[in-house]
């Protein structure tokens, strides 16, 4: 590989200066020019040529300059040291004639190496794992494809690249990169490493200065200074002789420290008084501040965004300079492109599904699983719930990895505790005290949290500060939140102790459609509809209406069209809920009472044996004013009315019969539970609508576009999705009369 010479002598010198601690200039002495020359305090000098040419004359004609100023300086009391650099390795002939005259005739690998094998460290480096970026089941070095996530600079309030935090880093900043768990820190420190590295060359090209070194801040528990810091590292890498060339040469600048987990450091004791936890943080940080005051290069440090209480708190404990640091924060989501390219990477077969979160997490965990389970997994109408299952015990399994403070099910049973002390709360996501933290590990572990426990307590995954300068905390993720609470409900179907315990509580913050979905389908599978049902009214008898109602959202939300459910004259009264969807299934035997809820939907026949008095909805479903409620709803209060979700609102949407049966086929088939719809399901309640009897040219148009297929079962004909096209249908039920999808505009001229 060639290089230009002046780049060569400029690299050159930087690292003459990195050896010996002293400038590095190109001199000229005696009327000969040198491109390198370091005065030591001891009387020495260091003389160097830097050389592109290959070549044995070359190397004689260097050695002549050498042998001529040498004497000269000799007689001044001045020795030489003296060296050929070349950007190769030279042959044995070059440097055994370099020794006949006592000058060093070097590669720049060679070079370098005096004060730093950059080469070696990052070939070790690179092997090993960064932080949390890891296989979730193994702790190793996380393989799968990389998704580039973006970064918001908080103070210039724009976005920025990977590439665009290299460039920062280049030039020289001090970057601060927060964000909560699961948004790809570690991952970014990854891949940055080999950018800033300049890995991807051909041939021996010299190594970028500042070096990059990527330190996981997890493995530096306890030490309390820079050195230390340094020492540590580089003795776990098995290059411990490598510490003390790096130490030194850490106020000239020639490495960018990349250092990953500030959240990771431990705090050796728990405390639940805020001025005392804040200091425990801040010893924790000790031997990174002392790093950081000693290294004088580009520095990028991250960590969980909720860890501190405060940026200020975060600046002091790091002993970062507020007025010169980029304070950058990670995107919590992929973009719906970005998330789509990855899982075509996995799977050409796998669609991104309407529920699936678009973190990078949740792209990690599903890149550490066999291509046939992610496409199980995310199939739309199977796989929300056993997803979750897979995600919530691959996060805690990732905790505890950090060290084995905690076993996972340990740190996934005091979240389960933490999300249940929220339903009592004002605000949906908590908050929580670090007090009920503590009290919820001492519930499981039996004793209080020390030592290691208590650095996985500072950072539980999901949470997130209230607000600056508050030590509370509070669900910062709603897709864990909903599914621990769903989870806990389905455990209460179970464990007469537990469910007796909820009964007893007063509950204002209710399941969402996720927790709805996941509850039940596992009250489904694991007690029944019998018992969930005897579960709900243990729950309204004892007061606490908000449980009764989820236990009930829960079996309609999973309920199939024909399945009639009678809850034996069940009365809820004084309940919360999310939504409440009357058109699954035909309910019966079912009161509510004083409802305060976010959404009705109404049923699309009617119901006998359904009564809800003195409700607060905040939008109904199905119906488009007062004037259409059903006699059964009295009462009711409501911001607004009408959806394109039922039936009923999409003959309110004013569509012609043709267009109403489309999207009730649609509807049915790609955005309702269930692998596939019963043809006497799909049809039913179309027959008022198609007078002019178009709804089997309607599927017969969904067949051919090969959107719908026809397929046999049990109790005859069934129609199932084909499920690349399940944006396409959202993107048309979305747009409705101004769709230009062909699928609707051949369904409009029938």
């Amino acid at each position: 590989m060639t290089i230009d010479w002046t780049v060569l002598e400029d690299r050159v010198r930087a690292v003459a200066t990195f050896i010996w601690g002293k400038p590095a200039r190109a001199e000229v002495i005696e009327g000969v020019r040198f491109d390198a020359v370091v005065r030591l305090d001891d009387g020495r000098i260091v003389l160097v040529e830097a050389t592109v040419e290959h070549n044995l004359a070359k190397i004689r004609t260097d050695i002549a300059k050498f042998a001529a100023l040498r004497l000269a300086l000799f007689s001044k009391n001045t020795f030489a040291l003296c060296y050929i650099v070349k950007h190769v390795e030279p042959t044995e002939t070059m440097v055994a004639t370099g020794l006949a005259s006592h000058v060093n005739v070097v590669s720049t690998r060679t070079f370098e190496q005096q004060f730093f094998d950059a080469r070696s460290y990052q070939y070790i480096r690179t092997d090993k794992p960064f932080g949390s970026a890891v296989h979730p089941d193994t702790g190793a070095i996380a393989r799968n494809k990389y998704v580039p996530v973006r970064f918001h600079d908080r103070r210039a309030t724009k976005d920025m690249s990977l590439a665009d935090l290299a460039g920062c880093l280049r030039a020289g900043e001090t970057v601060l990169l927060s964000g909560e768990y699961g948004t790809g820190k570690s991952r970014c420190v990854q891949e940055l490493f080999p950018m800033l590295a300049g890995q991807g060359h051909a041939g021996p090209a010299p190594v970028p200065y500042p070096a990059p070194i990527a330190i996981d801040l997890r493995q530096q528990w306890g030490m309390r200074t820079g050195p230390e810091i340094i020492r540590r590292h580089f003795s776990d890498l098995g290059m411990p002789s490598a510490a003390d060339g790096v130490i030194r040469a850490l106020g000239s600048g020639a490495f960018c420290l990349l250092l990953d987990g500030f959240d990771e450091l431990g705090a050796q004791v728990w405390s639940e008084n805020p001025k005392k936890i804040r200091q425990i943080r801040r010893e924790s940080c000790e031997g990174v501040r002392d790093l950081l005051r000693l290294a004088k290069g580009p520095v990028l440090i991250s960590g969980r965004d909720h860890y501190f209480d405060s940026d200020a708190e975060a600046f002091d404990a790091l002993g970062l300079d507020e007025r010169s640091t980029r304070l950058l924060v990670t995107h919590e989501e992929f973009s719906l492109p970005e998330m789509k390219e990855f899982l075509n990477s996995i799977s050409a077969d796998v669609e991104v599904p309407l529920w699936l979160p678009r973190r990078p997490l949740v792209a990690q965990v599903l890149a550490e699983l066999p291509k046939e389970v992610v496409e199980d997994l995310l199939a739309a109408d199977l796989g929300e719930a056993s997803f979750w299952e897979h995600f919530v015990t691959a996060v805690c399994r990732r905790e505890s990895l950090i060290r084995a403070g905690l076993e996972p099910g340990v740190v996934r049973a005091i979240l389960r505790r933490l999300a249940v002390l929220t339903r009592s709360r004002g605000g949906d996501t908590g908050p929580v005290g670090l007090d009920e933290i503590s009290q919820a590990f001492e519930a499981e572990v039996g004793a209080a949290p020390i030592d290691e426990s208590a650095l996985i307590l500072h950072r539980l995954p999901g949470l997130g500060r209230v607000q600056a300068d508050s030590n509370d905390r509070r669900f910062a993720d709603a897709y864990i939140l909903d599914g621990l609470r769903g989870d806990h409900l389905v455990g209460c179907g179970s464990s007469r102790a537990e469910a007796d315990q909820v009964a007893a509580l007063l509950w204002c913050n209710p399941l969402r459609e996720f927790g709805q979905r996941l509850a039940g389908e596992r009250l489904r599978d694991g007690v029944g509809v019998k018992a969930a049902m005897s579960l709900a009214a243990l729950f309204a008898k004892r007061g606490n209406g908000t449980a009764a109602a989820d236990v009930v959202n829960a079996l309609l939300a999973t309920a199939d069209d024909d399945e009639v459910l009678d809850f034996g004259a069940l009365e809820v009264s004084d309940a919360s809920a999310s939504t409440l969807d009357l058109s699954r299934g035909t309910p019966s035997g079912l009161v509510f009472r004083r409802l305060v809820a976010d959404r009705l939907v109404m049923p699309e026949v009617p119901l006998a044996g359904v009564e809800i008095a003195v409700a607060l909805i905040r939008r109904v479903e199905g119906i488009t004013s007062q004037a259409g409620l059903p006699g059964w709803a009295t009462d009711i209060s409501t911001d607004g009315f009408d959806s394109v979700r039922t039936n009923a609102s999409v003959r309110a949407a004013g569509l012609s019969p043709a267009h109403h049966i489309l999207v009730t086929i649609v509807r049915k088939t790609f955005f309702q539970k269930g692998a596939a719809r019963k043809e006497t399901a799909l049809l039913r309640g179309l027959g008022q609508v198609d007078v002019a009897g178009v709804t089997p040219k309607v599927l017969r148009l969904l067949e051919t576009g090969g959107l719908i297929e026809r397929v046999a079962g049990k109790e005859g004909p069934c129609y199932r999705p084909i499920r690349p096209h399940t944006r396409r249908m959202a993107t048309m039920l979305a747009e409705l009369k101004l769709s230009g999808d062909p699928v609707w505009q051949k369904v409009g001229a029938l």
